[in-house]
């Protein structure tokens, strides 16, 4: 069942973060928890990371995208997966310079650049719904050329016979 507020509950958390089962998937559930520990107050803690960090992607891409989002694409899931795994971690424990905690931590910066990018990008680059008052159905706008010329192909030949008589008379 859907969690209300956020893109994914615990279990797609899961499926998000690659951690069916193992250390991951302990993470999600609170079962690290020594003799059994509080799992209850740890699984409302990880659900509202989960609300919390969802309010944060819409936030960056209201001014853009029909937020919150229907369907979220697997995209929008993976920045929101990035986003709370290092909060886990963080309420868990663990020694910041550990090259692990390094690389869950820059999972989480590049889905914030990523936001970032499709939130302020004129010709959007994820192809997410754009809010009911633009004009288009998707981020994505499709341009047509951007060159133009009435010259013909063989114009250049004549120029450079021209330039070639010019510098001749000086």
């Amino acid at each position: 069942m859907p969690l209300l507020g956020s893109y994914l509950d615990r279990d797609g958390l899961k499926i998000a973060i690659g951690g069916v089962a193992g250390v991951r998937a302990q993470l999600v559930d609170g079962t690290f928890l020594v003799d059994g520990g509080d799992i209850a107050s740890w699984v409302l803690f990880v659900e509202s990371r989960l609300v919390i960090r969802t309010s944060e992607i819409n936030a960056r891409l209201k001014k853009r995208y029909a937020v919150p989002f229907e369907e979220p694409s697997q995209v929008v899931c993976g920045w929101l997966a990035a986003l709370v795994l290092p909060d886990l971690y963080e309420a868990r424990g663990w020694d910041d310079s550990d090259a692990f905690a390094q690389s869950i931590a820059a999972g989480a910066t590049l889905a914030r650049e990523q936001m970032k990018e499709a939130a302020d990008s004129e010709v959007g680059l994820f192809d997410l719904p754009l809010r009911q008052d633009e004009d288009a159905a998707s981020g994505i706008s499709k341009g047509g050329p951007l060159g133009y010329a009435e010259a013909s192909p063989y114009t250049w030949m004549d120029e450079q016979v021209a330039a070639v008589d010019r510098a001749g008379e000086r």
